[in-house]
């Protein structure tokens, strides 16, 4: 699903394509060639390292295996180049995905790829000077007590560094991303179970898959805790609904179908006299000044609208005929249906001094007619006002229910 804004100029995928592989390129080579540089000095920066990690004052450290000590330091040339090439590939993420996203979307990528690179390099020195020199040493002094003689394999301490600095920036990285979506609108009610499938299944799947031979029996441990703090973290925003005037509630059309309905009260640049108030219970509202001149309440719209999960927009001046074919087709691009119910037009035929909230809500009622074919609730509508006038007229050409004459009587008092 994807909308197209008046910012936007639609492309063909394979111009997508063209571009992707253009800044993938030029990270891989950057990368590719950082790593080359930082592979002439990683012996020095590996036995620094190791100096760091050693549980033992004395020399109990060995590599028993040369190859694997090579894989190591091949690897930690590669982690040190992709963190040399953090802010070109920053750049090179920000610049491909913005033209695809919303402006809150993109203010979540922007700050989320930012934060969790600083965030990965303050873990990697907590982890690696703070964290694991106090443990091993433990560890260490455990073992002299029990009266072993401490001799450690130097690969398994530096890969156990390592991957305990990728598992603790995937939690925060995660916890993070909730945050921000939440704090920005994107992670409602209506998107938690997007937020679950995704989140849930590539970050719990990088920490299983990335585990060590040595420590398989910590990736179910290590998973059940991704999740429950994730949904610690992310449980104020799950059940909570986006910002709009109104909360929508559930309704069913003829056929079953389960809907939510939003109120775009639009005043027409001044045309539209009746206005959204009191607030019609079971709609989200939206409030704008002219739909059809205003690119940015289109997109508020239209983003409102994907956090909920709408599948009906009301315009209650217009028929929606002067509506963007652009806006018109991003709604319909949303899953969500465009209508009118043209009350800027209808309030010239009034004849009566009705209150605005009671002419929106039988126009609501005979909308919604439409949908449960059933007129017993403009009737209750009426009775639950108090107001009945002399007759209560229905408007040719599907026009509505009101207050407006002179027409055939259809109920009289």
């Amino acid at each position: 699903m994807s909308i197209l804004l008046e910012s936007d100029r639609e492309s063909p995928p394979q111009s997508h394509l063209d571009e992707l592989s253009l800044r993938v390129t030029v990270v891989f080579v950057t990368t590719a060639l950082l790593t080359l540089v930082w592979s002439r000095f990683i012996d020095d920066g590996l036995e620094h390292v190791l100096g760091v990690l050693r549980p033992c004052p004395a020399d109990c450290m060995n590599v028993y295996d040369p190859a694997q000590w090579s894989a190591v330091r091949w690897l930690a040339s590669l982690l040190l180049g992709l963190f040399s090439a953090l802010p070109l590939m920053l750049f090179h993420v920000h610049r491909f995905a913005r033209p695809g996203l919303l402006a809150s979307e993109f203010s979540v990528l922007r700050r989320w790829t930012v934060a969790t690179s600083v965030i990965a390099i303050i873990v990697a020195y907590i982890v690696m000077y703070r964290l694991l020199p106090v443990l091993y040493a433990v560890g260490h002094d455990q073992h002299t007590s029990a009266g072993f003689e401490g001799q450690y394999n130097a690969v398994h301490v530096v890969m156990l560094a390592l991957y305990l600095v990728w598992v603790a920036c995937i939690f925060l990285a995660s916890w993070l991303l909730l945050h921000l979506s939440g704090q920005f609108g994107l992670l409602t009610a209506a998107t938690a179970d997007w937020y679950r499938w995704r989140l849930y299944g590539v970050g719990g799947l990088l920490v299983v898959v990335t585990v060590p031979a040595e420590a398989q029996a910590l990736s179910l441990p290590l998973l059940a805790m991704f999740i429950i703090t994730n949904e610690a973290v992310g449980n104020r925003w799950f059940e909570h609904m986006p910002h709009t005037l109104g909360t929508p509630s559930p309704r069913f059309d003829q056929e079953g179908r389960r809907r939510l309905y939003g109120l775009i009260d639009c005043a027409c640049l001044g045309g539209n006299d009746i206005r959204v108030h009191p607030l019609p219970e079971g709609y989200a509202v939206f409030q704008t000044e002219g739909l059809c001149r205003s690119a940015v309440e289109q997109e508020r719209i239209l983003e409102q609208t994907l956090r909920i999960g709408l599948t009906d927009l009301i315009v209650t001046g217009c028929t929606t005929k002067a509506c963007p074919a652009t806006f018109q087709n991003n709604v319909g691009r949303t899953g969500a249906t465009l209508h009118g119910l043209d009350l800027m037009r209808l309030q010239h035929h009034h004849v009566s001094t009705a209150s605005t909230g009671l002419q929106l809500q039988l126009a609501l009622s005979g909308f919604h007619r439409n949908d449960i074919g059933d007129d017993d609730g403009i009737v209750s509508l009426l009775s639950e006002e108090g107001w009945l006038p002399s007759d209560v007229l229905f408007m040719p050409e599907h026009q509505g229910w009101g207050p407006y004459g002179p027409q055939p009587v259809l109920f009289t008092h």
